[in-house]
């Protein structure tokens, strides 16, 4: 049983050491807009669980990608506060709608 696990731990250092895997752990910032926009339209599916699929469809998209490979997992989800949104830094076209 030991063999098997070295061999095991082994081959998997082998096939990452082939091939570059880059793993990125992203959290959301979801502001007040979201998260009251998925309250009023009644969602079912709970924000953490939505963002969650969402992550792992960019995953999928990214799988295509031949080198390097990306691994992606949520590390959370911060919803802010109105008083949190007072503090954050506004841009000169905040808005603004984009006439190009």
């Amino acid at each position: 049983m030991k063999a098997w696990v070295m061999f095991m731990a082994l081959g998997f250092i082998i096939v990452e050491a082939r091939e570059q895997v880059i793993t990125l752990g992203v959290r959301f910032v979801c502001d007040t807009w979201i998260v009251e926009a998925r309250s009023t339209k009644n969602h079912t599916t709970p924000l953490r669980d939505y963002l969650q699929i969402f992550l792992n469809n960019v995953e999928l998209y990214l799988q295509k990608s031949e080198c390097p490979k990306i691994k992606l997992f949520l590390t959370g989800v911060n919803e802010t506060t109105k008083e949190d949104e007072l503090i954050f830094e506004k841009t000169d076209t905040e808005g603004k709608k984009n006439n190009t």
